[in-house]
């Protein structure tokens, strides 16, 4: 049961990866100016987006 759980949640956050990228795209904001709004690193940012890192929940 644990693996099904933690296959649903990666995938639901590689789905909140592909949003995360659209809404930038049409907000027409390059990474580092979303990083900016966020309050986060670009670096961090561009990993989250690329979903090799997951957003904390602060």
């Amino acid at each position: 049961m644990d693996g099904k759980i933690k296959t649903l949640r990666r995938h639901k956050l590689i789905m909140f990866n592909e949003r995360l990228e659209k809404y930038r795209d049409e907000l027409h904001l390059k990474q580092n100016e979303m990083a900016y709004k966020l309050k986060v690193s670009d670096g961090y940012y561009s990993l989250i987006e690329s979903g090799k890192r997951y957003p904390s929940k602060k």
